[in-house]
């Protein structure tokens, strides 16, 4: 990943869960603290494609919760890495 700065994003998130007609769906907003802009979501795979949107990754299906927690914290760890590197 290259960047030519290292930038910080930052994001307030509040979940809550709705009941429907035949179940529960996860609901809320989400808040880019840098610009103030703030987006309601429907479901978590919503929330998902949310963030990967803001700081320019694509979203790859996933099969299960731990491939994507293991996908995220991938890149997570590339992104720390990477502005670790620039500061050297």
């Amino acid at each position: 990943m290259e960047q030519s700065a290292a930038q910080a994003l930052s994001f307030v998130v509040r979940i809550w869960r709705q009941s429907g007609p035949t179940d529960c769906e996860c609901r809320g907003w989400i808040e880019h603290v840098q610009t103030g802009r703030r987006t309601p979501f429907s479901g978590l795979d919503q929330l998902r494609y949310l963030i990967a949107d803001a700081v320019g990754s694509p979203v790859y299906p996933a099969r299960s919760w731990g491939q994507r927690l293991r996908r995220w914290r991938s890149f997570v760890a590339e992104w720390f890495s990477d502005e670790q590197e620039g500061e050297a």
